[in-house]
């Protein structure tokens, strides 16, 4: 056989073997493939006591050949695999095996749903299969805000106020901060400044803002900056800070705001002038001055007010609401304008003296006479006038509190000297009944008689809540003769409220008076009577509107009319039904009340009962206000012998519509309005008024008021009247004067180079100190020294000083003279550097995240004086500068991250003058991971 032949057959057949061989190993292969298969929880789970999730996957092989091989898992963004993404893995033919697997979940984790792929891979890393689990994050919000630093500190009012703020998103989504800064204005309004962000789970963002102080703010003592945190769109609050920005000066004054003396009522700090010329008719004008002021004195202040205005047809000076105080600690003396509300109301010129010597007690004296103007012309105490004497005594609490008077009153008109005796006792049961209870007797000598009447007046009153119940009551009687404001009267008031339930309410009260004064001198025979009552339910609030039905019931009885209409005792009775409707909306600004009430009523000589009808609306949107009201039938009967003489049922109909809006931050402010009113009595009468103030700068304003009227009265004619004001405002620099003695405090710091604690010769000043006096910042001078004028006597602190290796404790001093003198020795500081250092064993530590700055240290004295906080830098460092002497330095264990803990948290050293001292670092350690171990056996 030829030679080329052979090996053609040859090569065929080793062909064949080739393809007989491939064919039965990519059978064996197919085989192995179809024969391994992988099995995995599709829900996976957290464990309850660690951020470990664990799960078991199974592995089977049904061939009759042994598997080599790995499973892989496909890294996941917040999910680490503890044993790695690589697990290898020997299975025996016809076995299956159990794979333990672990997954710790890291903080970065977003929420939601996380898909976790395992693969099951040969030797070459072939795909044979895969599988797929779920594991569900619960979103978890946990946002902070916290600024760099609350207290700033303006030593050049030429630099820039830099205010940081800082926030964390500990939570697991992204989330979009809004952060917004409020800066006080010029003209006290507010500047609302935003930054926008969108923070990654785990991240931090530092926000950074800066802005040059105006005039204004560099004028202040202090003021704040707010700083507001919101997230999403719907701007959620999270967080909010205020960072005090103080105005370092060298002279300062006290500022009474914040403070336990300053008087919100004090009438005098206004401290402003204002003038204004008002016509009234073409031949009738006034000029008037209106002043308020007071001048701060090193013991008290005076108190200055006055209201002078005169009339162009009179060449008299009115002075009302005028007069000059001295106020000194609780004690005071007025002497001009006296006004005093006791049974009878005293107002007019006179003294006044009032002692006390706490808040508590007090003791007023005055004499007034009963003359409004006090330059006016008749002599004093010609008239009427009055003498008094009013004690007080509360209790600290002011649950108690007790009164007595004493008043001498002559009655020029009636001709009668009055004695007028007695007081109140007020106190309070258990916290929830108020009680008050007032009783006065009185002797008047009647100059015409010649003799002396006897009568009181007694009067209680009460409110409370008792078994959900809240209750509130008036009872007053008096003397028909009884010299006072109310005489000759009987009321009876009382009002009760319940809350059914959560969705009804009901509200009832019940009021009736008797009214029958009586005079030694004039003939009074007025004798009326009065009795109301109501009752409210209130229904459900749906969304902005709710609404209450009333059943109101009245009854009236008079002998006012008998010579009029020949009546001794007309009266009348009437019941109605009133349905209210209320809605509002804050969101737009817009607001309406409507009621309709209508009922019955029986009057005086008429059989039949007569209709009475009344409406309500009032309505509003932002600025402007609209109201009417129509009226149909007597309501009084005064409205009725009205409606008889002209032989018309009454009716009356009152409509009106006001603006008022300001403009400019309320540089413009603008008030106006028109009504129109028609009854009865007055045909359809308009009226109209416009008012307009013009404030260009917090030093002045002038304004312009003017109103009209036109009166048109049945069978008169028409009758206008009109009024133009035109004033200015002058408002003078505010000074907030004190009651207390105040005192000039100087303050000096210097070198204290000998440690002795006094100024000696060679010592130098220390200039360009910080000092703080109770939270009031101060700048020393070239010659080291601070003044802070008008302080009241007390305690104060000035904080240590701890700056450029020198220190200063903080000292107490006591002010009690007019001038007070303070040295602040400075004493050169000796220095210790302290430092944190982590130890842990990152294959067995739970995964934190080192944080080397922000934790605290507290070091304190051992005299326990002198207390000092500090925080690490980025580098896991401090400094402090300290006096000579023994310390105590403590980490504080609450600044550490989670999972971290300072076995030996505290260490303890002695400071020396001049020198440095290196502490031994902190040692600061991880928790170590829970290890579970499993055993599986065939």
């Amino acid at each position: 056989m030829p030679l080329h032949l052979f090996c053609s057959k040859v090569k065929f057949l080793l062909g064949i073997l080739g393809l007989f061989v491939s064919v039965y190993t990519h059978a064996q292969k197919s085989e192995n493939i179809q024969s391994l298969s992988m099995q995995v929880e599709r829900t996976l789970k957290q464990s309850q006591q660690q951020n470990i999730i664990s799960t078991i996957i199974k592995i089977n092989n049904r061939s009759n050949r042994s598997f080599s091989g790995s499973v892989g898992i496909r890294e996941v963004n917040g999910l680490r695999s503890i044993a790695g993404g690589i697990l290898p893995i020997d299975i025996q033919p016809s076995d299956s095996i159990f794979l333990p697997v672990k997954f710790l979940i890291q903080p970065q984790i977003e929420a939601g749903t996380t898909h976790i792929q395992f693969d099951l891979l040969d030797n070459d890393r072939k795909l044979i299969d895969k599988q797929e689990s779920t594991f569900t994050v619960e979103e978890k919000i946990a946002l902070s805000l916290n600024v760099d630093h609350q207290n700033i500190l303006i030593t050049n009012p030429n630099d820039s106020v830099r205010v940081k703020a800082n926030v964390i998103n500990s939570g697991n989504k992204a989330q979009s901060i809004t952060l917004v800064f409020s800066i006080p204005t010029l003209r006290e309004g507010v500047n609302f400044i935003e930054q926008k962000v969108e923070l990654l789970p785990m991240q931090h963002h530092q926000f950074s803002f800066s802005f040059m102080p105006s005039s204004s703010l560099l004028d202040k003592q202090n003021f704040s900056v707010n700083v507001t945190a919101m997230r999403g769109k719907d701007k959620e609050i999270f967080g909010s800070s205020s960072i005090e920005v103080q105005n370092v000066s060298t002279n300062r004054r006290f500022n009474e705001t914040g403070n336990i003396d300053f008087n919100l009522f004090n009438p005098y700090q206004n401290n402003s002038i204002t003038v204004n010329h008002r016509q009234t008719k073409l031949s009738s004008s006034i000029t008037q001055l209106i002043g308020t002021g007071s001048i701060d004195l090193p013991a008290g202040y005076i108190g200055l007010s006055g209201n002078l205005y005169k009339i162009s047809s009179d060449n008299t000076l009115v002075g009302t609401n005028t007069f000059l105080s001295y106020k000194l600690d609780h004690n005071e003396v007025t002497v001009g304008s006296v006004y005093e509300s006791l049974e009878t109301t005293l107002s007019g010129r006179g003294a006044k003296v009032q002692l006390g010597s706490t808040d508590n007690t007090n003791l007023r004296i005055g004499v007034i006479d009963q003359n409004y103007n006090i330059f006016s012309a008749t002599p004093l105490f010609n008239n009427t006038y009055s003498i008094y004497a009013v004690g007080q005594l509360n209790s600290p609490n002011q649950s108690q509190r007790a009164s007595s008077s004493f008043l001498y009153h002559y009655d020029y008109m009636e001709k009668s000297r009055n004695l007028i005796t007695g007081g109140d006792v007020n106190w309070l049961v258990k916290n929830n009944w108020n009680i008050n209870l007032r009783l006065h007797g009185a002797m008047s000598h009647i100059e015409t008689f010649g003799n002396n009447k006897f009568s009181g007046s007694a009067e209680l009153r009460y409110n409370g809540t008792n078994k959900g119940y809240d209750m509130s009551g008036s009872y007053y009687f008096s003397s028909n003769y009884f010299p006072g404001d109310r005489r000759g009267m009987i009321t009876l008031q009382q009002m009760l409220y319940k809350k059914l339930n959560d969705k009804y309410s009901l509200r009832g009260s019940i009021f009736y008076s008797h009214f029958s004064p009586r005079s030694h001198t004039f003939t009074m025979n007025n004798n009326s009577q009065n009795l109301m009552g109501d009752v409210e339910l209130y229904f459900p609030k749906k969304r902005n509107i709710s609404t209450s039905v009333t059943y109101l019931s009245q009854y009236e009885q008079s002998n006012n009319y008998r010579q009029s209409y020949n009546f001794e005792n007309a009266n009348m009775f009437a019941n109605r039904l009133k349905a209210s409707i209320r809605w509002n909306n804050f969101k737009t600004k817009h607001s309406m009340l409507f009621s309709v009430e209508s009922g019955i009523a029986k009057y005086p000589s008429e059989k039949r009962q007569s209709m009475q009808l009344k409406s309500n609306l009032t309505y509003s949107y932002d600025w402007i206000n609209f109201t009417t009201m129509y009226q149909y039938g007597s309501y009084y009967l005064s409205e009725y012998f009205l409606s008889q003489r002209e032989e018309k049922t009454f009716r009356r109909l009152i409509s009106s519509l006001a603006v008022n809006k300001d403009f400019s931050e309320k540089k413009y402010i603008i008030n106006a309005g028109i009504s129109i009113t028609k009854d009865l009595y007055t045909d359809l009468s308009p009226s109209a008024f416009a008012n307009f103030k013009y404030t260009p700068s917090k030093s002045y304003s002038v304004y312009i008021n003017s109103i009209w009227n036109n009166y048109r009265f049945r069978n008169t004619p028409s009758n206008n009247s009109y009024s133009v004001e035109v004033g200015l405002t002058v408002n003078l620099q505010r000074n907030n004067a004190s009651s207390k003695r105040k005192s000039k405090v100087s303050a000096f710091a210097f070198y204290d180079k000998n440690t002795n604690g006094v100024f000696d010769k060679g010592e130098e000043p220390a200039k360009n100190f910080n000092v703080k006096i109770n939270n009031t910042a101060f700048i020393t001078g070239d010659k080291g020294q601070v003044v802070y004028s008008r302080v009241p006597f007390g305690n104060y602190v000035i904080d240590q000083i701890s700056e450029n290796g020198w220190f200063s404790s903080s000292d107490t001093i006591k002010v009690t003279k007019f001038k007070t003198d303070v040295q602040i020795p400075l004493q050169q500081a000796g220095t210790v550097i302290g430092r944190i250092k982590y130890i842990f064993n990152a294959k067995s530590a739970i995964d934190v995240v080192p944080q080397k700055e922000g934790i605290l240290f507290l070091i304190t004295s051992s005299d326990g004086k002198t207390k000092q906080k500090v925080v690490t830098d980025n580098d896991g460092l401090f400094t402090a500068f300290l006096p000579t002497g023994d310390y105590q330095i403590e980490l504080l264990t609450n600044s550490l991250p989670n999972d971290s803990f300072c076995k030996i948290n505290y260490q303890k050293i002695t400071v020396t003058s001049g020198k440095i001292l290196n502490l031994k670092a902190f040692n600061i350690e991880i928790r170590q991971k829970k290890i579970n171990l499993k055993h599986f056996s065939q």
